[in-house]
């Protein structure tokens, strides 16, 4: 272990403060730590010392130590006193370690570029759905056997989400409830290609785009 800072020290008080908190002795908290971490390093002298801030934390074993305490990293880390790294510079921690809200423009940035990313993704995706399903097409209507069994799986689909549509309320639906018409009106996956692929309902780019759209947001 590297020599123990300012820093350590806190998060050494912080590992005693919660052991404590949940009545945990020394021997038993090092004993749990040390079965995480692969039985090496930790005893009930390390603890000590770790405790006392004479020893330093490696990032992995402070992780096993949080799970052990049934904490966060963030609450043995954080705090808004300036503490030293080793060098002649301190700093506060909270805003470091407190997660994406303490830096939302990282956080934003980071979401800008996988927002990029996932509408490159929509239209590969679309063209290599529009390919693959016109190749079906040709084949259906040349393969009976293909036909029935795409007809096959389409039904099953239908069903599959007429009785999700039926126990999906958690009630007894209203009398006058068409669960079929209900399902059809609003597709799964399994239930477009299936259509697409036999002709009774060619799926547009733009209806794609509204259902991946309307998936996603019951997803969130």
């Amino acid at each position: 272990m590297k020599t123990a800072t300012h820093l350590d020290q806190h998060i050494g008080a912080r590992i005693a403060e919660v052991r404590l908190k949940r009545g945990m002795s020394q021997a038993h908290f090092a004993r749990e730590v040390r079965a995480l971490v692969g039985g090496v390093g930790w005893s009930r002298q390390v603890a000590w010392q770790v405790e006392r801030g004479e020893k330093a934390v490696a990032a992995s074993d402070l992780v096993a130590v949080a799970w052990v305490l049934e904490c966060t990293v963030a609450d043995l880390m954080s705090t808004s006193d300036p503490v030293s790294l080793g060098g002649e510079q301190t700093l506060r921690t909270d805003a470091i370690v407190a997660g994406e809200e303490a830096m939302p423009e990282v956080e934003a940035w980071a979401r800008f570029e996988e927002a990029g990313d996932a509408l490159a993704d929509a239209r590969h995706a679309w063209e290599r759905y529009a390919h693959l399903i016109d190749v079906v097409r040709r084949r259906v209507a040349d393969t009976p056997a293909l036909r029935r069994r795409i007809e096959t799986f389409g039904a099953k689909a239908l069903r599959r989400a007429v009785a999700e549509m039926e126990d999906g309320f958690g009630f007894r639906p209203p009398a006058d409830f068409d669960a079929e018409s209900a399902a059809r009106s609003n597709p799964t996956p399994a239930m477009l290609v299936a259509f697409d692929a036999l002709g009774t309902h060619k799926v547009s780019e733009s209806q794609w785009r509204r259902w991946t759209r309307r998936a996603e947001r019951s997803t969130r």
